[in-house]
């Protein structure tokens, strides 16, 4: 309680610092948590137009993730994006050999694998997969 005490009474920068606070707690805190409750009850009032401002209010948070998965989808196709997941590839592994695909993120190293087992179709070229009975368990 000494500590309260000498805060309220005796320290200098006591009114400096409650106004400081008062500014804060009325200038941000107030107009933060009024402003949007305000917004929302106009939003739910039965004004003609609601839907349309419902929309405008909410277009910036749906669109900033339609327009990431329509970059990423363009950037990822196999053919029309500017990256090419897998281009100009030959592989020849011999019975009895053991083969790892190492390289860096988005080499193409999943599309192959997906190609070569047939879960996708390549959009250009073909994939061949020839397997021996004595491969096949």
């Amino acid at each position: 309680l000494e500590n309260y005490r000498r805060f309220f009474f005796q320290d200098p920068l006591t009114p400096k610092v409650m106004s400081n606070s008062l500014v804060y707690v009325l200038g941000a805190i107030a107009p933060s948590v009024l402003l949007p409750l305000g917004l929302a009850v106009l939003l739910n009032s039965g004004l003609r137009g609601i839907p349309f401002f419902r929309s405008l209010y909410f277009l910036p948070i749906v669109t900033s993730g339609v327009a990431a998965a329509t970059v990423f989808k363009w950037i990822y196709a196999k053919q029309f994006g500017p990256l090419k997941a897998v281009d100009g590839l030959d592989l020849d592994i011999e019975q009895g050999e053991f083969f790892a695909f190492l390289g860096p993120n988005a080499a193409g190293k999943t599309t192959t694998i997906k190609l070569l087992t047939g879960l996708l179709r390549p959009t250009s070229g073909s994939c061949y997969r020839r397997f021996s009975r004595s491969s096949r368990r």
